[in-house]
């Protein structure tokens, strides 16, 4: 096994054709504390949004301390520059920031970014896209426990996607129940990626829903050797919009 530190930071590869403008994940190594999830969750939260800092910095060309990430509960991540403080009043600061920020060749280049993390025990993914994008990471051994009923509900409810009646689902009946498992994981990733590039929460699937998620294009995810040696279970997917292609529809 390939053991990884934490703090270590791997691309994945989108699977599939090429996408010379898609999006950019990495995987990143987050440290464990079995005896305080809570504590672990935010310190991979703050881990992840210094790394996108970095991983940002480096493309634009200006120091991850002029990129500000919010990190609020519940909401996507967002990119800013960090505003300087030197004016002496309220006034001319404001006219210096603005001046400042528009004086950076590379500031003008955050307007279109969107940023996107997804947490599992000892791993995140973070992901940057000129253009909407969300990431998921779903644990494939979690989808074990669960009996094709509940697998067939699930898919019904918030997939629209029907075991029973889907052909090419229908066809995948004859194989084990952990296979299948393996298979819902990784539809169930790239539909939670779909909704996080759309901002949308998970909901019941509807024709207007299928309709909105059309607009994504959403892949599965080569993750790294180290990732994928310490859980080999699971599935990785990003979604995103080319907002500079007029029509753009997902794939």
């Amino acid at each position: 096994m390939n053991a990884a530190p934490a703090g270590t930071l791997l691309p994945c590869r989108i699977d599939g054709a090429p996408v010379p403008h898609g999006p950019r994940v990495w995987a990143l190594r987050t440290e464990q504390r079995p005896t305080d999830a809570r504590a672990e969750r935010e310190a991979a939260r703050l881990a992840c949004r210094a790394a996108l800092a970095a991983l940002l910095a480096a493309e634009l060309g200006c120091a991850p301390s002029a990129l500000q990430i919010t990190n609020q509960r519940g909401q996507a991540p967002r990119v800013s520059v960090v505003p300087p403080v030197r004016a002496s009043s309220a006034q001319a600061q404001v006219a210096e920031q603005a001046g400042d920020q528009l004086a950076e060749p590379w500031a003008k280049q955050l307007a279109p970014v969107r940023l996107s993390i997804a947490h599992a025990a000892g791993w995140s993914l973070v992901a940057w896209h000129r253009g909407p994008v969300g990431v998921d990471l779903q644990d494939r051994a979690a989808q074990q426990g669960m009996d094709a009923a509940e697998r067939r509900r699930l898919s019904v409810l918030y997939l629209g996607q029907d075991e029973g009646s889907n052909r090419a689902l229908a066809q995948a009946r004859r194989a084990p129940e952990a296979i299948k498992n393996e298979a819902f994981a990784a539809r169930w990733a790239a539909h939670e990626a779909r909704l996080k590039c759309l901002g949308q929460p998970l909901q019941e699937w509807s024709p207007t829903l299928q309709a909105a998620l059309a607009g994504c294009t959403a892949r599965s995810l080569t993750l790294p050797v180290p990732m994928a040696d310490a859980a080999p279970g699971w599935a990785g997917a990003v979604a995103w919009q080319d907002l500079r292609a007029p029509g753009h529809a997902g794939r």
